[in-house]
């Protein structure tokens, strides 16, 4: 019977050997066995041996050479010792493969990156091997663990592996290709799934200060990040700075730095008069959007800001907005106005509509003691601005201070009132200096309630957020004892009307209805007023300023003058333990709008003397009153949220 090759050593296909042993059996023992190349065996052997007794017939390792990166089929034939030959055997191939199969390509995520879900997250891309199976990498150079241990052959030449992203971060993907040899193909191109919030908090370790300023004064207003986690703070210098010329009396700044506060560049701009940036925000595909007010004709139209009223005091001016690529490129910037007092203390992205709101105050032209708020809907690409809601009154002082906008597209303007409110669907009285009050507008300019509360003194929203079931979270400053149901004490005491000294901080939740929930003032018996809130881990967390030591929990010892200080509640109104901390400079520190993000705070303002324990930049504090930008952990949440 003609002997059978059973297999190889190594076994086929290989990448390791040209000099495989092929294993075989035979019907008898002690035969000589032939290897060809061909079914007839009628060439010259290849490579002979002798097959051994074994389990009643005989077995042979015999030796063969064969072509790198070949495939080579093997025939045999057993030889008796009176030398008869029998029929030639079963063919057998070996192959040899020293290549790798071609790198794979990725191609995409589903959900698109950046995101703000981590649910589901697949990478896609093409394999030109159909041979081959594709393992995906959570990194960028195919180092680690596979997510997928056992591979994916590729249908059509295309894959789609399942990874798990990191939350609130970056996750670089990477891919490689393994032949049935085992060859691997080189690394694939690398792409970055970004879950929005990016922070990569390693909490207070991980905390830094940038002061930077000039001779002159500068003033930190807003910050805001992108989904790279860099951030952009604006404000207004009246100097030179970081590299920049001065334009004139003032001008407005915006400074990008990377999540760990080094700085990446900086763009200074203004005319020869009073110039501003009071807002900023980003957009999805990393553009930057900032805001301000100018008296000068900042975009160079050629037409200069409108004369005031004759008789008014002081300067007109116009709003101005403009956007910046990541780089700093500036792609346009806009100016809008009339003859009056405008600025754009706020500004937002409405993601539901693919648009930035600018919030305008408009004062009378005349004596400008009070403003009335106008929301402008911007275009991206072009700054193109259509009129979204205007109540422009003097009589009915509005003095607006802040927006939001909701999921939903629903826009929140906020800020102090005085005498009266009157709205589309609801007229309140205030008989006394101001209430802080929050106008809920429709994502086409449509008023859907009005809402006030505060002491009828000088009482202010600085700003508001909503969660997802639409109930609004609203901060600001109290100067008296707060009227009204609800009104209880944060910091000290329960009372009804509490009220802690010259003017406190305060906390308002609503529900999507307009309805008031509960309130809190809260602070020391000096000034203290809250700028800033943000919902996080199921806590409700305030910054602002205070002038004075909190009477309950965690870090509250006063640095100087006024110094800054975050704050944690329940969505219920309670105080947590440990729920303050303070922060600040031997002087008098003040804070604009700060950002909360994945555990973070990213807090702007301006110190009038240096920080004391925190990493700055080697200028560090240079005179008068200068810009700052800290990063400060918050903790997670919980009984210790600070």
């Amino acid at each position: 019977a003609p002997p059978v090759i059973t297999g190889s050593n190594p076994a086929s296909p290989s990448a390791s050997s040209t000099t495989p042993q092929l294993l075989g059996t035979t019907s008898e023992a002690n035969v000589t066995v032939r290897l060809y190349k061909t079914a007839s065996c009628l060439d010259a052997a290849v490579a002979s041996g002798t097959a051994t007794a074994s389990g009643g017939g005989g077995a042979f390792t015999i030796t063969a050479s064969v072509p790198a990166n070949s495939a080579t089929t093997f025939y045999g034939r057993a030889i008796d010792a009176a030398g008869n030959q029998s029929a030639c055997g079963n063919g057998f191939t070996y192959v040899h493969d020293g290549q790798g199969p071609p790198a794979p390509v990725l191609t995409a995520f589903a959900p698109t990156s950046p995101s703000t879900t981590t649910a589901g997250a697949e990478v896609s891309g093409t394999e030109g091997d159909p041979t081959s199976r594709v393992f995906v990498y959570a990194s960028a150079n195919c180092t680690g663990a596979a997510v997928n241990p056992s591979g994916q052959i590729a249908t059509a030449s295309v894959f789609t592996v399942p990874f798990t992203p990191v939350t609130l971060g970056c996750t670089p993907v990477s891919a490689k290709a393994f032949d049935p040899a085992g060859n691997a193909s080189a690394c694939s191109n690398s792409l970055t799934f970004t879950h929005y919030g990016c922070a990569q908090c390693a909490c207070a370790a991980n905390d830094w200060l940038r002061t930077f300023g000039t001779t002159g004064d500068d003033y930190g207003a807003a910050v805001a990040l992108d989904y790279n986690n860099n951030s952009y703070e604006v404000g207004t210098t009246t100097g030179a700075l970081l590299g920049q010329s001065s334009a004139g009396q003032a001008d407005a700044y915006v400074v990008k730095r990377s999540s760990t506060g080094v700085f990446i560049w900086a763009r200074q701009l203004g005319t020869s008069l009073y110039d501003a940036a009071q807002s900023v925000v980003t957009d999805p595909s990393g553009n930057v959007y900032v805001a301000g007010y100018t008296e000068g004709d900042i975009n160079g139209s050629g037409t200069p800001v409108a004369a005031c009223t004759p008789g008014g005091t002081g300067r007109c001016s116009d709003v101005w907005v403009a956007r910046y690529q990541a780089n700093g490129t500036r792609d346009w910037l806009v100016r809008w106005g009339s003859n009056r007092r405008e600025s754009a203390p706020d500004m937002a992205w409405d993601a539901k509509n693919s648009r930035v709101l600018v919030l305008v105050g408009s004062g009378d032209p005349v004596y400008g003691n009070g403003q009335s708020p106008i929301v402008l809907a911007v275009t991206p690409a072009t700054g193109a601005i259509a009129e979204l809601w205007s109540y422009v009154d003097d009589t009915q002082n509005k003095n607006p201070s802040g927006l939001g906008v909701d999921a939903s597209g629903n826009v929140y303007v906020h800020g102090r009132a005085q005498w009266s409110i009157t709205g589309a669907l609801s007229t309140t009285g205030s008989g006394g200096n101001g209430v802080l009050y929050v106008y809920k507008l429709s994502q086409t300019g449509v008023v859907t309630w009005l809402q006030h509360w505060g002491s009828d003194d000088h009482d202010i929203a600085y700003d508001v957020t909503a969660d997802a079931s639409g109930n609004v979270y609203a901060v600001g400053y109290l100067q008296g004892a707060p009227v009204g149901t609800g009104a209880v004490g944060g910091y000290r005491g329960a009372d009804a009307t509490i009220w802690n000294g010259w003017g406190d901080a305060a906390l308002v939740k609503l529900s999507s209805a307009g309805a008031q929930q509960w309130a809190r003032s809260f602070g020391t018996a000096r000034n203290d007023l809250a700028s800033a809130v943000w919902l996080y881990n199921g806590l409700v967390y305030v910054s602002g300023a205070s002038a004075g030591n909190p009477a309950t929990g965690g870090n509250t010892s006063l640095y100087g003058g006024t110094d800054i200080f975050v704050a944690a509640f329940g969505t219920d109104g309670s105080v947590p333990a440990n729920s303050v901390r303070i922060f600040g400079s031997a002087g008098d520190d003040g804070v604009g709008r700060s950002v909360l993000s994945g555990g973070v705070w990213l807090l702007p303002g301006t110190s009038t003397a240096a920080w004391t324990g925190m990493s700055q930049d080697a200028c560090g504090y240079g005179g008068g009153a200068e810009a700052f930008l800290g990063r400060f952990c918050v903790g997670t949440g919980g009984p210790s949220p600070l």
